[in-house]
């Protein structure tokens, strides 16, 4: 064989293990035709870095994209999108994260892969306190005392001993539920719970706990009549969507409170209204026990105070 095929041979079988390599890399790390920015950080380093990736890196890339750490699919939760993850590139990562959220495209619909749904009230909110002055939610202290409503339909105010949930910080989508012939206004979060009336029934013992999210114009609603001091059906008028600042879920003796003249419950994600109470049972016995214990012994009534009165950011450990 002449040096010319030699060197032809070579060359041809180069080619061939370069073509057979090339096509197994590319099999092995799968490529999303998207283009490729420049970029570096400590926890992930360069955007065309192969897997597999930190858990650091993999959690900076998701709430880069605007997903929640809380949600379900969160790494390193989900077993299956973290090793789908680590045979991919940071971009190619980053890229099918970014696809998930759909509050960017849409106010009201969320993705529970990658975002949470809230189950509070805003920081405007009001609520009518025992000494006859409405307060914002923002403005209410764990102790307090507001209008709520009674399992048997009595209006009452009731302790707040807990707060579900509470992020003065936070940024969350809300239903606004607007009523006919009243200057009520409800921001509520969609899966929150509220009440409605049957039959156009004033009796707030037949009341019926649905989410906020199935509520429909031409349901009716228990407004709260300050002249009167009672509750009454009316029928909502109009729903829509919007964003506005905060998120706050009180939580009463009774599990029930009025906010913004309208009845509302506590708890969120459970219809059933009876049982969401019971299982914050033992918290309330908790409660009335530190009552009981402070009101007995007067040293402790200043840690009594120190520890009720505090009101810290997020979501409670027994919620």
């Amino acid at each position: 064989m002449s040096p010319a095929q030699l060197s032809c041979l070579c060359r041809i079988i180069f080619l061939l293990f370069f073509l057979t390599y090339g096509d197994s890399q590319k099999n092995k790390h799968p490529r999303i035709d998207h283009p490729i920015t420049s970029y570096y950080s400590t926890d992930c380093g360069y955007y065309d870095d192969d897997g597999p990736h930190s858990t650091a890196c993999l959690q900076k890339l998701w709430e880069e994209a605007g997903c929640d750490l809380r949600a379900d699919k969160a790494p390193p939760k989900y077993r299956d999108w973290v090793d789908m993850w680590n045979s991919m590139t940071v971009s190619d990562v980053k890229y099918h994260m970014l696809k998930l959220p759909l509050g960017k495209n849409d106010l009201f619909h969320y993705n529970p892969d990658c975002e949470v749904e809230e189950e509070c009230f805003p920081a405007e909110a009001m609520v009518l306190v025992e000494n006859g002055t409405r307060r914002h939610m923002r403005d209410l202290q764990l102790g307090d005392k507001v209008l709520a409503v009674t399992p048997t339909g009595e209006l009452t105010f009731s302790e707040i001993i807990m707060w579900l949930d509470r992020r003065t910080d936070a940024f969350e989508r809300y239903l606004i539920v607007q009523v006919e012939n009243d200057n009520a206004t409800l921001y509520i979060s969609p899966d929150h719970v509220l009440f409605l009336s049957p039959h156009n029934s004033s009796f707030l013992s037949e009341r019926v706990p649905v989410f906020a999210k199935d509520v429909r114009p031409g349901h009716l609603l228990y407004i709260y009549d300050s002249s009167l001091h009672i509750l009454q059906p009316k029928r909502v008028k109009s729903i829509y969507e919007a964003k506005s600042m905060g998120a706050y879920a009180p939580l009463t003796m009774v599990g029930t409170l009025v906010v913004d003249d309208i009845a509302v419950s506590s708890y969120a994600q459970n219809c059933d209204q009876q049982l969401a109470h019971l299982s914050f049972a033992p918290y309330r016995f908790y409660h009335m026990i530190q009552r009981y214990l402070a009101s007995m012994f007067p040293l402790l009534t200043e840690m009594e105070s120190r520890m009720q009165y505090q009101n810290e950011e997020g979501i409670h450990w027994y919620a």
